[in-house]
């Protein structure tokens, strides 16, 4: 196996660290509906605009677009936001949506009980 040179390491162990909020804010991108209103408008829209579409309050959407950037699910051009083709992904593909849906609904609060799970088998 090849070793990777380790900012590569050490940022796969990032992710790999921030996953649990990394999932949630995209699922709350997709599901409060940021990145269909990203996708609506193509040039991209601002914070307030967002605001203004979604319905909800500037701090949340500001919560919400900085996880979406950090992601990849984002980008800023300017002072717009808008959707970056894995976004896009994240919004549109069907077994991506399916696998979201499941791991929420069924796997997210589980995976907690991972560790007792494996010490009494």
């Amino acid at each position: 196996m090849q070793e990777k040179p380790a900012g590569d390491a050490w940022l796969e162990a990032q992710r790999i660290a921030l996953a649990p909020i990394a999932f949630q804010a995209a699922r709350l991108l997709r599901d409060l509906g940021i990145l269909a209103a990203l996708r609506e408008h193509r040039a991209g829209l601002t914070i307030g605009e967002i605001v203004e579409t979604v319905g909800i309050s500037r701090y949340g959407v500001v919560v919400l677009i900085e996880a979406g950037l950090a992601a990849g699910l984002v980008r800023c051009d300017e002072d717009r936001f808008v959707l970056t083709p894995t976004g896009f992904v994240l919004l549109t593909d069907e077994s991506t949506r399916v696998n979201m849906n499941v791991v929420q609904e069924c796997c997210y609060q589980s995976a907690y009980y991972l560790e007792d799970s494996i010490h009494e088998g």
